[in-house]
């Protein structure tokens, strides 16, 4: 059995090789990253949706909120008092996506205290008879009134009262590049000491400035938390920081700061391992494990998908109703109706067991906010989400984990191979199926290891490593191909057909420049898959491989008094009536054709003994009016013929991969030879660079050498084809399924009109109907 030449396939080997290792550097650099990021946002929106913990709910600084109180920012006495209903409704903790690092001085007076003040200065004011130490007495009890009202109780000290009583309630402070006109050191209650024995060494960092809440609150706060967020380069939001080193110590992320508390986790039971994981160990045994990247970050896992948006993903209750429903439902009866009241009641009620035992986060979610991120399921999210689903994730232990770089490049060179294998050893159609099918799989397979399994494993190396293996294999081959070609041409183009050189020894005055103009027939054959075979076979073994075929096929052009004008590679093109004149120059093409064919099946046996390849042609000859004569310089010259008649031939060959037949003639070589063949009258078709459509016929045989079956075929296609062309759609798919039913189901003819038949019938009323084949490509 011949194999691919040794040589090729090495190259072959070589260029996959050379693909891989490329693929692999590239995956260094952030190009490769950008891609495989797209992949990673991909697999997010198209997963089903994760679990969710139950014990996250979010009270949302909403558009509600905002038309109810206020434009923000509001006073913090409103804080203080949604702390208050919290806590009365049995919240865990409260985490404040809030910056509170400025001071707010404002005195408060409510509405009520304004009526009181009222009702006792109406109650106390004089008569107007009364005496002038009466009015005397009655200003200094007014002024003593407005002061005690208007005392000093700030908003800030409110709200700092509300925390300490709230207990565990956690505030937000982020880390910046500018230094704060005031600066607090983190809480020290909540921090891992830095030891180079146990954290490795720290690359040198931009220093920063922690810019911390005003201390009145601080104190007073459970925990704090940094909220500082590092996007990708292409601004989504994918990976976050749970641990940021500052002066000697590492401070938690506001959320994972919350989450431990929930969870009882104090900084002596975390285990960190700079760019491995986060262990959160209890009772001496890692109970979370939080795997991190080479940077310390966690790939953040995103509840929800494309179809389940980020308000849906979580508990969400309006800041602004609580506070709304809270007032009318502890309003006075003689002020508002009973109803509304007690509609006010059952609201509360209904959010009481979203915020009972529940982590509730504070954070803006209007529609106008400055806080909204990009993320990999959605363009916008309000940035207290990313809060809700670091909390989640610790909650349920549910964490996405990257395939380790090693593994990754494993799993790039199994790819490589695959593809080179395929590539290299299949032909052109099939190993670009099957290169469409790696690619398709990988990318599945891809997304079912990431949605069951949360692994987030590479897909842009195995898609790059097969698109561009095969492509370069590809091209290598297809020049491999052209290099065969021509080496076939080069050597016999040296060997000219004995009916040429008898002319020439008879004629030497036509030996020149020049030509005349001659009808005549033109034959061209070529060989089906040529490039699998070139590419398969050693050059030796190829060598006499084509040999055996051209000399076979040579042979009985000959025979039948045709001239080889030239072979192209596999391709034989041939000339009938010429140089010597023949009347019957189409007989002669088209039953040289038919032998041809013949022939071919008696090689094919002696081919199949010798374990070589199988082959099939397809033939095109047209008869007409050409341009015919020795052609070319002093030095070096061809006998051959030009004209658009020889384009038709050419076109003819090409054209029977659209029927699926071996032989074509155009109208005007039937005529000739229609008492002398058998054909049947195909279709009306204009090919590329063909100026007019013309009637195709297939030649089938010799004149009286078809069987009734095929006679039968021919007949009842003649019907289909007649009905066919008089817009019969209906009677010609009628009579067309017949002839598959009955007859041929595999009669390429049949079912490529049987296709124009649906296709046409489609068509809406008044559309322009054409049946003449337009095929664009050769």
């Amino acid at each position: 059995m011949p194999n691919i030449k040794k040589s090729a396939a090495f190259h072959v080997y070589i260029i996959g090789f050379l693909v891989v290792l490329g693929v692999a550097f590239l995956s260094y650099f952030e190009f490769y990253d950008l891609i495989e990021n797209k992949f990673l946002d991909w697999r997010f929106q198209l997963r089903a949706p994760i679990t969710v913990s139950d014990r996250i709910t979010h009270v949302d600084i909403d558009d509600y909120s905002i038309a109810k109180i206020g434009r923000w920012p509001w006073p913090r006495d409103k804080h203080a008092g949604l702390l208050g209903i919290l806590y009365e409704m049995g919240a865990k903790s409260v985490v404040f996506d809030v910056n509170f690092s400025e001071e707010m001085n404002q005195r408060i007076i409510d509405q009520k205290t304004l009526e009181t003040l009222k009702n006792k200065l109406l109650e106390e004011a004089p008569s107007q008879d009364s005496p002038p130490e009466e009015y005397q007495k009655y200003i200094s009890s007014l002024r003593q009134s407005i002061r005690d009202t208007f005392d000093e109780t700030e908003y800030d000290t409110m709200f700092s009262q509300a925390i300490k009583y709230a207990k565990n309630i956690f505030l937000a402070f982020v880390f910046s590049k500018d230094p704060p006109e005031v600066s607090n050191l983190p809480p020290s209650n909540f921090r891992i000491q830095y030891s180079e024995k146990l954290h490795g060494k720290i690359a040198s960092q931009m220093q920063y400035f922690p810019e911390t809440p005003i201390a009145v609150l601080a104190d007073n706060a459970r925990g704090q938390g940094f909220v500082n967020i590092e996007p990708d380069n292409d601004g989504v939001i994918r990976h976050v920081a749970l641990l940021k080193e500052y002066q000697g110590y590492f401070y938690p992320q506001l959320a994972f700061r919350a989450v431990c508390e929930d969870l009882g986790i104090t900084p002596e039971m975390i285990k960190f391992t700079p760019g491995v994981k986060i262990e959160l160990i209890k009772n001496e045994h890692p109970e979370i494990i939080i795997p991190l990247n080479n940077r310390s970050e966690v790939i953040v896992n995103w509840a929800g998908n494309s179809d389940k948006a980020w308000n849906k993903t979580f508990n969400h209750v309006s800041y602004g109703q609580i506070l709304e429903n809270y007032v009318i439902a502890n309003e006075d009866s003689s002020r508002l109706p009973e109803d509304k009241i007690n509609q006010a009641k059952v609201m509360l009620k209904k959010i009481e067991p979203l915020v009972k035992d529940k982590i509730c986060l504070i954070g803006s979610t209007e529609t106008a906010s400055t806080d909204l991120k990009p993320t990999p399921i959605e363009p916008l999210v309000p940035g207290v989400m990313l809060h809700s689903n670091i909390i989640n994730m610790v909650l349920t232990n549910d964490f996405i984990k990257r395939l380790p770089k090693l593994w990754n490049l494993v799993i790039l060179a199994v790819f490589g191979l695959l593809i080179t294998i395929i590539a290299g050893r299949l032909p052109p159609v099939k190993s670009a199926v099957l290169t469409v099918l790696i690619i398709s799989l990988s990318c599945y397979a891809g997304f079912l290891v990431f949605s069951y399994y949360g692994v987030w494993v590479d897909i842009t190396g195995p898609v790059l490593v097969c698109f561009l293996g095969f492509t370069s294999i590809k091209v290598y081959r297809t020049i491999q191909e052209e290099k065969a070609k021509r080496h076939v041409q080069h050597i016999f183009g040296h060997y000219l057909a004995p009916q040429v050189v008898e002319q020439i020894i008879k004629h030497p005055e036509k030996l020149k420049l020049g030509g005349e103009k001659r009808v005549m027939s033109v034959f061209f054959s070529d060989i089906a898959n040529f490039t699998n075979i070139s590419s398969k076979l050693s050059p030796e073994v190829f060598m006499e491989f084509i040999n055996q075929y051209l000399s076979a096929m040579t042979d009985i052009i000959q025979s039948h008094y045709g001239m080889i004008d030239k072979y192209e590679g596999d391709a034989i093109m041939a000339l009938f009536g010429a140089p010597l004149e023949r009347d019957d120059h189409a007989k002669c093409a088209c039953w040289s054709a038919l032998d041809n064919i013949k022939k071919l099946t008696d090689l094919n046996e002696h081919f199949k003994k010798s374990g070589l390849p199988k082959l099939a042609i397809r033939v095109g000859i047209n008869t007409g009016e050409m341009v015919v004569g020795n052609m070319g310089s002093q030095k070096v010259r061809s006998y051959t013929v030009m004209g658009e008649e020889v384009i038709v031939a050419s076109r003819l060959e090409g054209i029977n991969k659209f029927y699926q037949t071996n032989i074509l003639i155009s109208e005007s070589t039937y005529e000739q030879a229609k008492n002398d063949i058998e054909a049947r009258e195909l279709d009306f078709v204009q090919a590329k660079g063909m100026h007019r459509p013309i009637r195709i016929y297939e030649v089938v045989g010799k004149k009286g050498e078809i069987d009734a079956v095929t006679k039968s075929l021919h007949a009842k296609y003649a019907l289909g084809l007649e009905a066919y062309r008089a817009h019969q759609w209906d009677e010609a798919i009628k009579i067309l399924n017949e002839c598959r039913k009955m007859i041929n189901p595999d009669d390429g003819p049949t079912v490529r009109i049987l296709g124009q038949c649906h296709k046409l019938k489609r068509l809406p009323p008044g559309e322009k109907i054409v049946t003449v084949n337009i095929l664009t490509a050769k």
